[in-house]
């Protein structure tokens, strides 16, 4: 959530061979904000596979953001808030959807995204462990342990059923569309702006 246009860094140029996905980097040195495991300057590779559109998206958000603010310099630009929204703007609209798809008995905080995405990438080999370690950031394989609960999703997997699984599943395959839809739609910005309401509300 602490996310700033700064922090999401374009894929380098093709000559430099340094790679060609987007990098999040969590907490620079120069804003003096330390992550959990106090340290600067930690990377995300946007990687993934399953979803490998997910740069470009938040690229294109970025962009969305930097033509709200014309009044801002560079510097100031970079130090923006990525998300056009707060955290307390955000929770309620996650906990409308975990009641609607009926998770609440097993899904109560946005940070067991934090479990989850370790377990996955563990049981379906996607990553090595020590991977799934580097890019969690944990700095031992106990810690990694807390984490990774693959009988946990397993049971879960099967308590919320086929029709739950197979709608997530949906979600993650038309993602870019609905995405677009949204972008489309000026969905991604308050409705406070010309010719919408004036609660200043935040829509994904």
């Amino acid at each position: 959530m602490n996310l700033a246009l700064g922090d999401l860094v374009d894929p380098p140029p093709a000559e430099a061979q340094l790679g060609k996905h987007y990098v999040l980097l969590l907490a620079p040195q120069e804003r003096g904000e330390r992550t959990k495991t106090n340290t600067f300057d930690e990377t995300v590779i946007l990687d993934d596979t399953r979803h490998l559109a997910l740069g470009a998206q938040l690229k294109q958000l970025k962009e969305f953001r930097r033509h709200q603010h014309p009044e801002l310099d560079e510097t100031e630009l970079d130090m923006l808030p990525l998300w056009p929204f707060k955290t307390q703007e955000l929770l309620p609209e996650w906990k409308a959807s975990v009641t609607e798809l009926e998770l609440n008995e097993w899904v109560k905080t946005p940070y067991e995204e934090r479990h989850s995405g370790a377990t996955r990438d563990i049981l379906l080999s996607l990553r090595t462990r020590e991977e799934v370690q580097r890019r969690g950031h944990w700095k031992s394989p106990s810690s990694l342990r807390n984490y990774e609960k693959a009988g946990r999703m397993a049971k879960l997997a099967e308590q919320v059923g086929a029709l739950v699984m197979a709608s997530g599943e949906q979600t993650r395959l038309n993602f870019d569309t609905l995405f677009q839809s949204g972008v489309a739609k000026g969905q991604l910005g308050a409705t406070s702006r010309a010719g919408a309401g004036s609660s200043g509300e935040y829509h994904l």
